[in-house]
């Protein structure tokens, strides 16, 4: 064989893997990117060693099958941005540079779709994209509802969220509470003069707060009057569908899941199929050429059948 097997599989395996199980550090790292050179350099000598002196046509195809599949992993682990979650309020776009367009996310919860411009949905499937792996994520989110004392509904903004008029909660932030990192977020009740803290507890962190197995998920809501100073009893938690009533305000919180989009680099598609091919076809030419040239190393019951 003109390379050998083993470092001609752990090169292709080196660089296929990382669209295989995308998204994961240890591609970006430098020494990763070095393995993948020297696997080159000996897969070339090998084929060199292994050839018998023999030149073809084959073995040039070869090593520049097997250029183009490490050039393809070495310039992604070098050159490519890193991975990256894309996070979008429900009906919002959002432009993303590295896939030259946008994203639109759908305005419906839940089971949303996160859209590419093109008008292909992205979830339920892996997509390639350019050199990107893209993929949804499911992410806990809060819908949120604010009444006034009698009942009256009261409008929701987010300020310093992703969308103004959103009542849809994304926890993109951290609190630390009891040592513990939390998802946390706030909205404004404009007609009450009102601002909301919001703090995320899954079903886990839940049961243990209130000290009860309950198998959901709870929302710890805080609120503040317009100009950020605590108001009294103005924090209670709030469980799925519940209306509670603090502050001066009602409010209530519905649980479901909303996609982020996930984008990972990978190894440059058309250089990777480029890179194959020639590594097949380098293979078939050069036996068959050194075949050609060497009859006499072709199997003794060959031989006998040809001659026959």
């Amino acid at each position: 064989m003109i390379a050998r097997t083993t470092v001609l599989l752990a090169l292709l395996a080196s660089v296929l893997v990382q669209y295989v199980i995308p998204d994961k550090p240890v591609y970006q790292y430098g020494w990763y990117s070095v393995a993948i050179a020297a696997l080159f350099v000996i897969a070339l000598f090998q084929s060199k060693s292994t050839a018998k002196n023999i030149w073809t046509s084959g073995i040039a195809v070869l090593r520049i099958g097997i250029g183009l599949i490490a050039l393809a992993g070495v310039a992604n682990g070098l050159l490519a941005p890193s991975p990256q979650t894309v996070i979008g309020a429900p009906g919002t776009t959002v432009p993303v540079a590295d896939l030259h367009g946008s994203l639109q996310f759908s305005s419906e919860l839940p089971n949303a779709n996160a859209v590419f411009a093109t008008g292909a949905k992205l979830c339920g499937a892996l997509h390639v994209i350019g050199s990107f792996e893209v993929w949804c994520e499911p992410r806990d989110v809060v819908s949120v509802q604010a009444f006034d004392a009698n009942g009256a509904h009261l409008t929701v903004t987010q300020p310093n969220g992703l969308a103004f008029l959103s009542p849809v909660l994304l926890f993109i932030a951290k609190q630390t509470i009891a040592g513990i990192p939390l998802p946390y977020d706030s909205f404004a009740i404009p007609a009450a003069h009102r601002i909301v803290n919001a703090v995320y507890f899954d079903a886990r962190h839940a049961a243990a707060l209130r000290g009860i197995t309950t198998g959901e998920p709870a929302v710890l809501f805080a609120v503040d009057d317009d100009a950020n100073q605590p108001l009294p009893n103005s924090i209670d938690l709030a469980r799925p569908g519940e209306r509670i009533a603090i502050g001066g305000v009602q409010l209530s919180a519905q649980f479901s899941q909303y996609p982020a989009v996930r984008i990972a680099p990978v190894p440059l598609p058309l250089l990777v199929f480029f890179g194959l091919l020639g590594i097949g076809l380098g293979m078939f030419l050069h036996i068959r050429e050194a075949t050609l040239c060497h009859p006499e190393e072709r199997p003794e019951g060959a031989s006998r059948r040809t001659s026959a």
